[in-house]
């Protein structure tokens, strides 16, 4: 028998290379339900980018453990990133080789959720991040062929605005999680069309949202998550960025669409940027000084359709 202390040699003969935001990503796994999560995440996407692929490695063990380990946050140092929750279920990815490896329990790789959530998404997408992208807290929807970047912290209303705008016939290419592509000087973004996540409250504002049940995600927060199949909406997985938006909802007031300063909008920008080294933060940081070449603007608003109204007034008439 050969020497394999560290389990080198563990047989991964399943092997699955998927497109995540149009960019390679290979799954090598011995377990099927593994890759089953990765497709219902990235099984419709179409490869765009010609670099060699990103690759996770995830072996899953025999052990007899029922049941889940209580999840904790990643941390990384330098390049290197874990996610590790106990000794039989962690993963381990290195930021500067696009590489990643790590071991779950039986138990754990079944539950496709809790795997989506705390291993094979937020992995994946810091790989891909470290080598393509730039992360921005933003949506995106498209009219006339220009692409307007929803911009705001969390419960500024991008979701809602996004999705207010998609169902007044814009394209729909993101309501959050957007990422632009580092190595173009177009300005183009790229997002995950094919789902929309919604708080809650979100059915007292959409009547046709009334039927589906709020779930509680893997981080507690109860959510509505749906394909947007479900809700006949124009989609596109990618877009060039022609106007940045910062929204600024309130709940009665003024309503006003006004230049937004740009330092200003790069410093809010710039809080998307949290990990890797020093290099590719800057790579990142240079990136949003050429995304914002764009026209940049903030709204304050609290009523949709004027919002929507105000949008569509802005690309269509360059008011």
């Amino acid at each position: 028998m050969p020497n394999d202390p560290l389990l080198y040699e563990t047989p991964l003969p399943i092997r699955r290379t998927l497109f995540p935001l149009g960019f390679p990503a290979t799954i090598v796994t011995n377990c099927e339900r593994i890759v089953v999560t990765a497709e219902e995440l990235w099984g419709r996407f179409e490869r765009t980018c010609d670099e060699p692929p990103i690759e996770i490695r995830l072996a899953v063990s025999e052990s007899p453990v029922s049941g889940r380990p209580a999840p904790t946050k990643p941390r990384g140092q330098g390049h290197l990133v874990s996610t590790v929750h106990d000794a039989s279920n962690f993963l381990v990815s290195d930021l500067r080789s696009g590489f990643g490896f790590g071991w779950l329990t039986p138990a754990v790789a079944c539950d496709g959720p809790y795997v989506r959530y705390h291993f094979l998404e937020p992995h994946v997408m810091m790989l891909l991040q470290s080598r393509h992208f730039t992360p921005l807290h933003a949506g995106c929807v498209v009219l006339r062929g220009k692409g307007l970047l929803l911009c705001g912290d969390s419960e500024a209303g991008k979701t809602t605005l996004s999705y207010a705008c998609a169902r007044k016939g814009w394209t729909y290419v993101s309501d959050d999680g957007l990422r632009l592509i580092r190595k173009s000087s177009a300005r183009v973004v790229v997002g995950n069309p094919y789902q929309v996540r919604f708080r809650p409250p979100a059915k007292l504002l959409f009547p046709e949202l009334s039927g589906y049940v709020p779930f509680e995600r893997p981080n507690g927060k109860p959510s509505l998550e749906l394909d947007t199949a479900l809700l006949n909406l124009a989609i596109a997985e990618q877009a060039h960025a022609d106007y940045l938006v910062f929204l600024n909802r309130k709940s009665s007031g003024g309503q006003r669409l006004v230049e937004y300063d740009r330092e200003e909008a790069l410093a809010q920008l710039e809080q998307a940027i949290c990990f890797g080294e020093e290099s590719l933060r800057q790579e990142q940081r240079e990136s949003l000084r050429r995304l914002l070449s764009a026209p940049v603007y903030e709204m304050k608003y609290y009523d949709l359709d004027w919002a929507e109204q105000r949008l569509r007034a802005l690309v269509e008439n360059g008011e």
